[in-house]
């Protein structure tokens, strides 16, 4: 398969995307924020476009077609979620995975104390991996399996969240239309910076 073959097929994939969305009114807050919240869920993030249906949200929010407030508090919330659910998956089963082997006796440690089956990721990976396609996917799950504690985790993952969600929102808002065609001809409102 060439390029410009893969190219238009995503090209397609993207136009049916918003066309979906948009189709879709109110239901599409819905969509957007399960996809934003699967994303995140342990490892689903490599199957479900999530960060790709935010910024279509953004394009319609552009469009009138959704409130941008509202698209906000959606993808935050899925973001954050979304992550939440990703780290139990990786408390439960990791430890799950490791119970009864050898390796169980190196997990808990020399003085038996329970801890991690993996180091901790550091407070900036858990905030920054929301910007990273393959970290936002594999980070809430290492969290979860390391033993981070989650009140430590909530608080970094719902910092990255946040900045996360709404900077994609207004990326989709004034960039999208500019860089997504929907098929319809309309280029929607000019980025602020065009004047």
């Amino acid at each position: 398969m060439g390029v410009v073959e893969r190219a238009s097929r995503g090209s397609i994939m993207l136009d049916r995307l918003i066309n979906l969305v948009s189709k879709l009114g109110h239901w599409g807050y819905l969509v957007v924020f399960l996809a934003v919240t699967l994303e995140s869920a342990a490892f689903l993030g490599f199957v479900v476009p999530g960060e790709t249906l935010v910024l279509v949200g953004g394009f319609l929010a552009a469009q009138g077609m959704l409130d941008w407030g509202d698209l906000m508090v959606f993808v935050c919330t899925g973001a954050i979620l979304g992550d939440t659910i990703g780290y139990e998956v990786g408390r439960h089963l990791a430890r799950a995975a490791v119970a009864g082997w050898p390796l169980d006796r190196l997990a808990q440690g020399a003085s038996g104390e329970g801890r991690g089956v993996l180091p901790p990721p550091r407070r900036e990976t858990v905030f920054l991996g929301r910007f990273t396609a393959l970290l936002r996917a594999l980070t809430p799950f290492v969290a979860g399996a390391s033993g981070m504690p989650y009140p430590r985790f909530l608080l970094y993952n719902a910092a990255g969240g946040i900045v996360w969600g709404i900077a994609f929102v207004l990326i989709g808002y004034f960039v999208g239309p500019a860089g997504v065609s929907s098929g319809t001809g309309s280029a929607g409102p000019r980025p602020l910076w065009a004047g």
